[in-house]
């Protein structure tokens, strides 16, 4: 890491990255989103689709979290054994996988995408 050229972001590139989730970032993670399992909540993209397709109040929730942090509700996730192959009997034939709440998974999806997206621009990914 110490031999590339590590180029710092823009000023409109950080203006990029420091603002709340917006309507229509969060529109278009809704869109795209598939039904995966949801988190402890039960609530499921499809939920999200049929209470609020144009995300106004996903919006709203999402400029609060800015704002005060990310709340400890979010962060709890259920774990799922998953089954690789072999003996059901043997518990490594198994792998761990964790749901978490639908609503995180399209604020971080919205947050992820915005840094892959500089990161690629930057030339820090190959």
């Amino acid at each position: 890491y110490d031999t590339g050229d590590w180029s710092h972001p823009s000023r409109d590139q950080m203006d990029f990255l420091n603002r709340a989730p917006s309507q229509k970032e969060l529109e278009a993670k809704l869109r795209r989103a598939t039904n995966t399992s949801p988190g402890v909540d039960g609530l499921e993209y499809r939920h999200l689709r049929a209470l609020d397709l144009d995300c106004i109040l996903l919006e709203t929730v999402c400029r609060i979290v800015w704002k005060i942090g990310i709340p400890n509700c979010w962060k709890i996730s259920r774990t799922v054994p998953i089954f690789k192959k072999g003996d059901t009997s043997d518990y490594s034939n198994f792998r761990p996988i964790s749901l978490l709440l639908t609503i995180y998974k399209l604020f971080s999806g919205v947050i992820s995408q915005r840094l892959t997206e500089v990161a690629s621009d930057l030339g820090w990914l190959s």
